[in-house]
């Protein structure tokens, strides 16, 4: 090659330059689209998973290898994953590197294949077949800790304790109580009520320090959108967009090309003009020149398939092309939060309301633009003698930087008109008071779906009619599904449980562990993370797939599963430079919702439970710098609404600062959920209680001490004795075993993690 300039012999000849754009990477991953016609049901798999191993001559196709039938395929309709190669899980056949140690430990115990984690190949020289359930990382892990023998199981979490104060006696409060108009508070004559009370009152008016629509208050949206959150709102952002960065389905065309040579060109062709047949009934361009000194924006069509069975294309702009201050300017568009779903939810199981939910079609195309923006013609679509013309955008269209944003101004004003606020605590809720703000409707709104709650069918009712007059929507009826979580009621009972069941099997399919052993902890027995001792930083490609999998485990742990919530974020800690270690443990986790993927949090409306608080922290348990951690869970008819596991920002000197920091973390989310009740028509004149195990920090939070071991904690962790002084808080002890969120900043035993289960309402129904 050297002789012929690096020139393959063709191009030497008559320069000729061959086509090799179809080369794939031989031996790679790749899922082969299986037809319509072979596939038995609709829920069956769309594509199957197969090796590349040659091309067909004579033809365009593809040959792979299917291990389950152990049979040559041929298909040209197939998507292929280049990073990944199965066959290197077998032994014999993974690169051997100068870092490869010859004498690998514990050779020829039989032990080290019983006991590999998630189907994890010993480092033993045994010809063995290949394990599905493993994709190896760049080189094999560590072997995983020795386990642990479970400790015996414990007696259920007790009612909290209240602090012995210097002056009086401990006195054993009961249990808080939800008190509303059909409920009487749940009192006791031995001490005083833990109040968590949401009742609903008459002649309700809205507090005077609300003022009017601006969610937040003097910022501008655009800095509030940059801004990153101390309070861990950036990592459930990043655990969206890892969700949707990683999420993504075989077998559909990938352009208009490809849709058009695909077997079912007709059904595409039919799902491109009634999307097309859509711009144009909403008038969203008109057709004009081509401009000469504007950009024009291009477009692609991207395809789906319903779980109905049904044919989808949308023409989506290419907004990347966009340039700031000339297509776009504002793009912040806000979405409710799961806390609020949740607390609403619970709420809902308490006081028996109903819940319906709807979905809007096409709700991108009903924002007006502000901006002048053209847009190429859709490809497949253009105009005949009008193939120069370009489109003169007037709706928004999906794909653009601010489609988002003008839907949300667009729905957010319909709220408006039908007699709705939005609440200053969460931008994507609004409520409607009627008959004085003793009767009420809700709307939860996340981009274009919506969630309706309230106790009068027959008002929910007219607010979907008014809605359908103005925007194309479905109406979905009783909800049973949202954002992805499922959700089950049974009103007899008045119960609701959420779970993420069918989420969390596809994160266990796509990252190949669906025939993993289970695991019985989120994380193994002393397992320490730290930041990687690796001379070199990890691949990209490494990175790539350890980051995409920590993103789809925060969905879940941000969604339905706080028991994971500690193991999620302190793995999410490493996702610059993840190591082979971090990847073993982050599919631990994974093993772990193998077993228990079918846990579902439950509300259970007849405990007539309100509001509850734990908080918790672990001094000095970040092994790369000694930072504590914070942790804290609330709970709402039974179950758990709100939780968090996240590092302090600052060295705590002791247990005592640790922990009292933790509990000003803590008053400040009970002051948000406070302020969103109390929006939402509920009585917040009681304290919340507050659970802690550390006499020390309650000492400090209770008394205004300064000394000097305390005289250097920030000003900012004080706002606790503020909610105390102003009743808005009530601390109480409870012991260390009693501790509901101590599985939020540590890794514990299975026995604490099942009485952490119990104790936030994670129940099996299938036990």
């Amino acid at each position: 090659m050297r002789r012929l300039k690096w020139r393959c012999p063709i191009t030497a000849w008559d320069g000729t330059v061959p086509d090799v754009s179809y080369f794939r990477v031989f031996g790679c991953k790749a899922f082969v689209h299986v037809q319509k016609a072979k596939r038995e049901g609709k829920l069956d798999k769309k594509a199957v998973e197969m090796i590349f191993v040659g091309y067909e001559p004579g033809t365009k196709g593809y040959k792979f290898w299917n291990p389950a039938t152990r049979s040559i395929v041929v298909s040209r309709d197939v998507i292929f994953d280049e990073e990944s190669f199965p066959a290197r899980s077998i032994p014999g056949y993974r690169r051997v590197t100068p870092s490869d140690n010859p004498f690998p430990e514990h050779e020829g115990r039989s032990d080290d294949v019983s006991n590999s984690d998630s189907g994890d190949l010993p480092s033993i020289p045994i010809p063995l077949p290949p394990d599905p359930s493993e994709d190896r990382p760049p080189s094999p892990p560590p072997a995983p800790p020795a386990p642990v023998e479970d400790e015996p199981p414990q007696p259920p979490l007790q009612p909290p304790q209240p602090p012995p104060e210097p002056n009086h006696p401990a006195v054993p409060p009961p249990r808080p109580a939800h008190r509303c108009n059909r409920h009487q508070p749940v009192g006791g004559s031995n001490g005083p009520s833990i109040a968590r009370d949401r009742p609903r009152r008459e002649n309700r008016q809205r507090p005077a320090r609300y003022g009017e629509d601006n969610v937040y208050g003097d910022r501008d949206p655009v800095d509030v959108e940059r801004q990153s959150n101390e309070d861990g709102d950036e990592l459930e952002a990043q655990a969206i967009r890892f969700l949707l960065a990683s999420q993504y389905k075989t077998g559909l065309p990938n352009s208009h090309r490809d849709a058009m040579k695909s077997p079912d060109a007709d059904k595409w062709r039919a799902a491109e003009k009634a999307e097309y047949d859509s711009l144009m009934e909403n008038k969203t361009w008109v057709l004009v020149p081509r401009p000469k000194d504007r950009q024009v924006v291009a477009n692609r069509w991207v395809y789906d398939i319903k779980h109905d069975g049904r044919y989808k294309a949308r023409l989506v702009a290419k907004g990347f092309t966009q340039v700031w201050g000339e297509d776009y300017h504002e793009t912040f568009s806000p979405v409710a939060w799961f806390e609020s779903i949740r607390y609403l939810l619970a709420h809902a199981a308490l006081e028996d309301w109903d819940i319906e939910s709807m979905d809007v079609k096409t709700a991108f195309l009903n924002g007006d633009l502000e901006e002048e923006i053209y847009m190429e013609q859709p490809e497949g679509w253009v105009v005949r003698g009008k193939e120069d013309y370009v489109c003169l955008l007037k709706k928004a269209i999906y794909g653009l930087k601010q489609a988002s944003r003008q839907w949300n101004l667009k729905i957010h004003k319909s709220l408006l008109d039908l007699g709705f606020t939005r609440t200053y605590s969460d931008a994507g809720v609004y409520v409607y008071r009627r008959q004085g703000g003793d009767k009420v409707t809700i709307v939860v709104l996340y981009v274009d779906d919506l969630l309706l709650l309230g106790d009068d069918r027959k008002h929910i009712k007219q607010i979907k009619d008014a809605l359908k007059k103005q925007y194309k929507m479905t109406d979905l009826g009783a909800v049973k599904c949202f954002l992805g979580l499922r959700i089950s009621r049974d009103r007899t009972i008045r119960r609701i449980e959420i779970d993420q069941e069918e989420y969390i099997q596809s994160v266990i399919e796509r990252f190949d562990m669906a025939d993993c052993k289970p695991a019985r902890t989120p994380l193994p027995a002393g397992a320490v993370l730290e930041s990687s001792k690796q001379p070199e930083p990890a691949s990209d490609s490494f990175r790539q797939r350890y980051q995409s999998l920590i993103g789809s485990l925060l969905y879940a742990a941000l969604g339905t599963r706080p028991d994971i919530d500690f193991a999620v974020n302190k793995l999410s800690k490493y996702n610059s430079n993840p190591s082979e270690a971090h990847w073993h443990y982050a599919k631990y986790v994974l093993r772990y919702l193998q077993g228990t993927k079918q846990l579902r949090l439950r509300y259970d409306g007849a405990s007539n439970d309100g509001l509850l608080s734990y908080s918790d922290s672990d001094w000095a348990e970040d092994r790369d710098d000694r930072k504590s951690i914070t942790g804290f869970v609330f709970l709402m008819a039974g179950g758990a609404i709100s939780w968090a596991s996240r590092r302090q920002h600052t060295i705590s000197l002791s247990s005592t600062e640790a922990e009292y920091k933790a509990a000003s973390d803590t008053c400040r989310q009970i002051s948000w959920l406070r302020t969103f009740g109390d929006e939402l028509g509920d009585d917040m004149s009681g304290p919340t209680p507050m659970c802690l195990d550390n006499q020390g920090s309650i000492f400090l939070g209770v008394n205004p001490v300064v000394d000097r071991r305390t005289k250097h904690i920030d000003v900012r962790h004080h706002y606790i004795r503020e909610q105390i002084e102003l009743g808005k808080v009530e601390v109480f002890f409870v012991a260390t075993e009693d501790q509901l969120a101590d599985p939020l900043t540590k890794n514990v035993p299975f026995s604490i993690v099942e009485r952490f289960r119990d104790g936030v309402g994670l129940v099996d129904p299938t036990a």
